[in-house]
């Protein structure tokens, strides 16, 4: 079992290791596992990682936005779901919303995730949960908002500049009733401040999405007292843990998520 002290040393390393890279935008030339393009300052954010994590002698299942999916020792006892840097564009811009998402699941479905860990590499703010011990940022203890009309809600979403029209038209409806939308750029940040309170709603329906940046995100939001589902309604709990995954995700508290729902169906 991997200790949970030994996956914050990991993101602490990574805090350490980009710093120099921060606000330099280094393309390498090629895509990524996940299909974006390759920043060095990600390759050194997943090199960190799992030189740490073998340094320890652990073994793991692991998919990671860079390197895709492999096998780390010879008895892999879990799976690990990685995101060196989510926000890479942020990071290489030095604009100040990227972190390191890990996950760690007991099966390759996404409903087995039993702890994540996120970090804001630009606060150090470190967000965490143990499945059915709750959340916490900085070891004190978070939970979702208590907003339960839309017209006070403050939302978060992602925006493709690819089929821009489609995307609004199952948006427009929601977003017309809620009190503000923010688009910051780091989808598993965007989790914990739905978990933190400080978004009351997280919704990104581009279809998009990967694994790596949702898993650690969701039992976050989730232990925090929170939902996460997708435009249907339905849970996220069957998706496989695969770097080809791509779903859609609305995270919110639970008053808001019929009106969220019915509003996302109202503007098909």
């Amino acid at each position: 079992m991997i200790l949970i002290k030994d996956l914050k040393n990991a993101v602490k390393k990574v805090k350490i290791n980009i710093q120099p890279l921060i606000g330099t935008s280094f393309l390498l030339g090629k895509k990524g596992a996940g299909g974006d393009d390759l920043e060095q300052i990600d390759i050194i954010a997943e090199e960190t990682v799992i030189k740490y994590l073998k340094s320890k002698g652990h073994s793991f299942n692991l998919i990671s936005e860079e390197i895709g999916e492999i096998q780390i020792g010879n008895s892999p006892e879990h799976y690990i779901i990685l995101d060196p840097i989510d926000g890479s564009t942020n990071a290489s811009r030095g604009l100040p919303y990227f972190c390191v998402s890990i996950a760690t699941a007991s099966s390759n479905k996404l409903g087995d995730l039993f702890y994540g860990i996120v970090m804001d590499l630009t606060s150090g703010n470190l967000f965490e949960a143990i499945k059915d011990r709750g959340a916490s940022l900085n070891e004190t203890k978070i939970s979702v908002s208590n907003i339960s009309e839309l017209k006070e809600a403050v939302i978060s979403t992602n925006i493709s500049i690819q089929n821009l029209e489609k995307q609004f038209s199952s948006f427009i409806n929601l977003g017309r009733k809620v009190r503000k939308i923010r688009v910051f750029g780091s989808s598993a940040l965007d989790l914990c401040h739905v978990a933190a309170g400080n978004l009351d709603a997280f919704i990104d329906l581009r279809k998009k999405l990967r694994i790596v940046d949702l898993a650690a995100g969701k039992i976050i939001v989730e232990e925090a007292g929170g939902t996460v589902y997708t435009e249907d309604g339905k849970t996220l709990n069957d998706l496989d843990l695969s770097i080809s995954t791509r779903t859609t995700i609305c995270a919110s508290n639970l008053p808001l998520k019929p009106k969220i729902l019915k509003n996302l169906t109202s503007s098909h």
